[in-house]
């Protein structure tokens, strides 16, 4: 056994709280070692320390998260039931004489450096790592009243001047912002704007409201009919500045939109058009306007959605493009379903359609749970489990969800789950 002689450093009392034990899951040291591997073999010599790119958000009153580039871990302090010392060797070598943290009572050096280490720190405590969501939902809140409608086009050049004054009416909320202060990944976030489109105006965060959406990328499908376009590589400028000219859309905007729906090659002005990803958005711009309790027939949502994307691309139009949960209205009682599901109770059932999406539901899970079973009193296992998608990490996580607070029952129809609680 290595003997070794331990001194307290001078600066203990500064460097108290210092250091942090992180246990790491397998993916994250995995991560580091090939990052530290990647550096040391690079021509470059600067650096930040910070090998992995990990970055740690959150503000103040909130759990704070670690981030790698794309994805989110969890941070829970662990107490340990052994203290564990943070040592490190003497900064230097001491001269015999010269008094030091090594140094004997009357400063003279009494063991030899090299076999000296200097204490600097005590742990009692880990900070142990777990996958966890993303706090996207946030956004939700930040961005009420914020929304960007084809209002806001004339709005821009004020609200830019107030805010920059300080004395703009509105809490702007700017994508630098989302970055130090939503606990996601840079990855996640940037995701998550496009989820829930939402534009970087001026700099600053404005979620498109749907209508003007819907709005936009009818007269995108309209002008590339008009001008004979071709979608996989329709021109990013002639479109852009025509909705410009026309409909008072500014470029930045148009150039976002496009990008959200398809691949933008500004080098070489081309669009590659995703046009039933554009298709899908218009038929829910439509079936939004229909939610719970102001239902559509089926056959007239169809006929409605096929009018909105033109002649040219109505053969697109089907309901397994909506993969968004919608309730449908049975004379025997309402039934929660897929879309793709529609086909199986035969095309002499009339339906009526009413929009019922996840992202409308509370995000704290004994929350979402409660509005589910009001909603209904029981799911399919096909039906609840789009509902989960964005509060649990994987599959694993969303059954342990439904363990904790549905209850499995099996009858001749298969299997539903149920609530564990009574919801009133």
């Amino acid at each position: 056994m290595c003997d070794c002689n331990l001194s307290f450093s001078s600066t203990s009392s500064v460097d108290a709280g210092s250091y942090k034990f992180l246990e790491l899951p397998p993916e994250l040291a995995t991560l580091i070692e090939s990052s530290i591997s990647s550096l040391s073999t690079s021509s470059s010599s600067q650096h930040d320390g910070n090998y992995a790119g990990l970055k740690i958000k959150g503000v103040h009153g909130e759990d704070a998260v670690l981030c790698t580039a794309d994805k989110t871990y969890s941070m829970r302090s662990v107490v340990l039931s052994n203290s564990v010392l943070v040592v490190t060797q003497p900064p230097a070598p001491t001269r015999s004489g010269s008094p030091s943290a090594t140094d004997g009572i009357h400063g003279e050096a009494t063991v030899d450096p090299s076999d000296t280490v200097v204490i600097r720190d005590t742990l009692n405590e880990i900070i142990e790592l777990a996958p966890t969501v993303p706090k996207l939902y946030k956004l939700n809140a930040l961005l009420r009243g914020k929304e960007y409608t084809d209002s806001s086009v004339d709005e821009d050049v004020v609200s830019t001047r107030e805010t920059a004054d300080g004395h703009g009416e509105k809490d702007w909320f700017s994508y630098k912002d989302a970055l130090s202060q939503i606990q996601a990944s840079d990855g996640e976030l940037e995701k998550g704007l496009k989820d829930r489109r939402i534009l970087i105006v001026n700099g600053y965060l404005r979620p498109i409201t749907p209508s003007f959406l819907t709005h936009i990328l009818e007269l995108a499908l309209n002008l590339m009919v008009s001008l004979s376009l071709t979608p996989s590589r329709a021109p990013v400028h002639e479109i852009a500045s025509t909705l410009a000219d026309e409909d008072e859309i500014p470029l930045s905007v148009t150039h976002q939109i496009m990008a959200w729906f398809g691949e933008v090659n500004l080098r070489e002005d081309k669009w590659a058009a995703d046009v039933k990803l554009i298709v899908r958005e218009i038929g829910l711009g439509l079936l939004r306007e229909h939610g719970l309790g102001s239902g559509i027939e089926n056959d007239a949502f169809l006929e409605k959605w096929k009018t909105a994307v033109s002649d040219k691309f109505e053969d697109l139009v089907e309901m397994e493009l909506l993969s968004v949960r919608i309730l449908i209205s049975y004379p025997l009682g309402n039934v929660l379903l897929s879309a793709s599901t529609l086909s199986a109770y035969g095309d002499d059932t009339t339906t009526t359609l009413q929009y019922f999406p996840a992202s409308q539901l509370p995000a704290d899970p004994p929350a979402r749970f409660a509005e589910l079973f009001l909603t209904r009193t029981r799911w399919r296992t096909d039906d609840i489990t789009p509902f989960l998608s964005d509060i649990a990490v994987n599959t694993k996580d969303r059954d342990r969800l439904l363990l904790k607070y549905a209850r499995a029952v099996n009858d001749k129809d298969g299997l539903w789950y149920t609530a564990r609680a009574q919801y009133t």
